[in-house]
């Protein structure tokens, strides 16, 4: 027999280690009875009655409902049980109870079945719900087709997959299913426990996220609300608890849409996102709200957006049912935080290498295959380690790296250990690396990343007295784990990945670089959406020549963009093979190391040319000749060039411009001027040409010399 088997038997939960239930004779609601285990009791658990119940009649009522044997007097009539019963006894009642699989009885009407399904869509736990009197029950399946008539010991987040889904949608967490699904219809991420119980698999479940815990009106629902924040608190991105006003007692936030139907779901999450900061030192974080009086609202024609503004002393939501709804903005018009030229401030910037990497941010390393990137990201990271400089960059903030290798992990130890032997002396470096799988557009893998980056950090403090300053992620691709096909070239998607380098950069206090892949050709640049390399603060290329055979010559590092420096700096260098062993059989154990080229001056790509504002040209030129281009010769005993048809450029051209004219045929005009212009500037400046041929005009990519 355990607390489970007892609670279910009884219609009561567990609750510090004992049953709490309802007495004889009270109603369902009622948690006066405490059962306790223990093994030196007759029959194995102690009652007590906080009603004042007859603890002999409690303990009859207990044996009744668990299916044991009734209380048995001796031959002198004292009223003294004849024996304990065994253990044995007591766990063979309750299988008996448990082979009946017969639910208990509810009063009421059967309206919804709720499941909680974990992250694999497998059913865990389901709640019913009854109204006329309003009441639950709860089960999970046997493995048979059958239930058990009450919680697994597992628990999971009610609504789980839908939270999994939207990785970087803020969770609503309500006390009850009904609440959480009536938010959901308004496409909102929410949330509760079984019976409002939180472990620890539904507390990770939510590490990351950004929580908003909506209090119901009454000692029960501000009980709740305050144990869940606090157990958020320091696992989740942040809390609020949210207390909406007006609600009746006992009333809830589904109450809180039915009392007016002009309340808005934009107006509530303004009001929520307006509500302070959980902090577990102050009892009082649940915001306290209230309607604020007609005199404290202030209405005014904003002549420039042509609507109405609402200010006032504190954050407002929709007013009593009856009054009149005014727009919200959301809260009052605050002052923001601004600075003057010479105000103290020191306006260098702080590096983590000069000119090339600041001490936090994040950026790319990208090229094609075999062009050396992750022997470059060692070589950063051995060179920042040792506070040596690295292709002719100072570093200015040594300290250690981790590196997250999401492929080719097991040629880590080689390569740093010809790192180390070729260019530090033999010395350890303060490198570390994981080969775990990781996921960026999952918040949970990202506080993971964030959890091990800290504890590197101590690592590193203890062991090279040195801070961790990079992180290193190869590749993106891999760590992106994209849920289909397609959403590689998603720019919403492509933004959320960046942005997941971003929140790792500021919880760790370090640059986050990625390692990523060019797209089918060198120039396209980075694989994938533009938006990784618009949201990058650096990019550096690795660019060479490669025949078809895979041979690779020419290798060169291009600073292809960065913050506050020129861009298409190149750093030529030459790969060699280094020896660092012998295996069991005695052969070499090689490895490759990166020298650059220090006597020559960098170069200024060619790629310096192309403008920001060709960029779109650029991009979309590069992409059509990969797919469709054709070869040809423009002239009469001319070279044969790659070149596509310019309609085809121009079609593309017309669907990626974003005009800000709400007007078609103004959009169309705008469209069509900004193509001529793009195009125009690229052959002005020997950037592309453009021909007829065979009554059809081609444009290619020109070379230094105009055909």
């Amino acid at each position: 027999m355990d607390l489970g088997q007892i609670a279910a038997a009884l219609g009561g939960e567990i609750r510090n280690g004992s049953v709490l239930a309802p007495g004889p004779g009270h109603s369902r609601r009622d948690r006066s009875l405490s059962v306790k285990l223990d093994p030196n009791a007759p029959d194995g658990f102690l009652v007590h009655s906080f009603a004042g119940d007859d603890a002999i009649a409690c303990k009859d009522y207990v044996r009744n409902k668990c299916g044991m044997p009734a209380f048995a007097q001796n031959d002198n009539g004292s009223g003294k049980r004849l024996r304990r019963r065994t253990s044995e006894e007591i766990q063979a009642a309750m299988a008996a109870i448990i082979a009946t699989d017969r639910p208990p009885t509810p009063k009421g009407v059967h309206t919804h079945t709720y499941d909680y399904v974990d992250a694999d869509g497998l059913l865990v736990n389901q709640v019913l719900r009854y109204e006329q009197p309003k009441s639950f029950r709860q089960r999970r399946p046997d493995g048979n087709g059958g239930w058990i008539w009450w919680l697994s010991e597992r628990r999971v987040p009610y609504r789980l997959p839908d939270l999994l889904k939207y990785p970087f949608g803020t969770i609503f967490v309500t006390e009850g299913e009904k609440d959480a699904d009536g938010l959901a219809e308004r496409d909102l991420c929410a949330t509760t426990v079984a019976s409002g119980k939180w472990t620890d698999e539904c507390v990770q479940a939510l590490a990351g996220r950004d929580i908003m815990v909506l209090e119901d009106n009454d000692d029960t629902g501000r009980a709740k609300a305050l144990t869940a924040a606090k157990l958020l608190h320091g696992v989740a991105n942040s809390v609020r608890i949210i207390k909406l006003p007006g609600l009746p007692e006992h009333g809830d936030v589904s109450d809180w849409f039915e009392q007016d139907s002009r309340r808005t779901t934009d107006q509530f999450i303004e009001f929520c996102f307006d509500q302070k900061l959980f902090s577990p030192n102050d009892n009082t974080a649940a915001a306290q709200t209230s309607v604020i009086p007609r005199d404290c609202i202030v209405e005014h024609a904003d002549s420039a957006m042509g609507a109405l503004a609402v200010t006032s002393e504190t954050p407002t939501a929709p007013a009593e049912p009856g009054e009149k709804l005014k727009p919200i903005r959301s809260k009052q018009p605050a002052i923001l935080p601004y600075n003057c030229h010479r105000n103290g401030a020191n306006p260098a910037p702080k590096y983590l290498v000069k000119k090339l990497l600041s001490e936090t941010g994040v950026g790319l390393i990208s090229g094609q295959w075999g062009t050396y990137k992750s022997y470059i990201a060692l070589k950063l990271g051995g060179a920042i380690g040792m506070a040596r400089p690295f292709a002719g960059y100072t570093i200015k903030r040594p300290g250690a790296t981790f590196y997250i290798a999401c492929e080719g992990a097991s040629e880590l130890p080689v390569r740093l250990e010809a790192l180390s032997t070729v260019e530090h002396g033999g010395s350890v470096l303060p490198i570390y690396y994981c080969d775990a799988g990781v996921r960026l557009l999952d918040q949970i893998s990202i506080a993971s990343i964030i959890a091990t980056a800290k504890q590197v950090d101590a690592d590193a403090q203890r062991d090279h007295k040195l801070p961790l300053v990079l992180i290193v992620i190869d590749t993106v691709i891999s760590a992106a784990a994209f849920a289909k096909s397609g959403d590689e070239n998603d720019s919403a998607i492509g933004a959320k990945l960046m942005a997941a380098l971003g929140t790792i950069s500021r919880a760790t206090g370090t640059f986050v670089l990625g390692i990523d892949h060019f797209g089918k050709v060198a120039e396209t640049g980075t694989r994938g959406t533009s938006a990784k390399e618009d949201a990058a603060d650096v990019v550096l290329a690795l660019l060479a020549t490669k025949s078809i055979a895979g041979e690779v010559t020419n290798p060169r590092l291009c600073v292809r963009k960065r913050r506050g420096g020129p861009a298409g700096i190149e750093h030529p260098f030459t790969p060699k093979v280094v020896t660092i062993g012998e295996d069991e059989d005695g052969e070499p154990i090689t490895s490759l190391t990166i020298e650059f080229d220090t006597t020559a001056a960098p170069a200024v790509s060619s790629d310096g040319k192309w403008t920001r504002s060709l960029g779109t040209l650029r991009r979309i030129l590069m992409a059509i000749l990969a797919d469709v281009g054709e070869d040809l010769s423009p002239f009469a005993d001319g070279p044969m060039v790659r070149a596509v048809r310019l309609d085809l450029v121009r079609a593309e051209f017309h669907k990626q411009y974003v005009s800000a004219d709400g007007d078609r045929a103004k959009k169309m005009t705008a469209c069509r001027q900004a193509f001529h212009r793009a195009v125009t500037a690229a052959k002005d400046r020997g950037l592309v040409a453009v021909r007829e041929v065979d009554g059809t005009d081609f444009v290619w990519l020109a070379t230094s010399d105009k055909p």
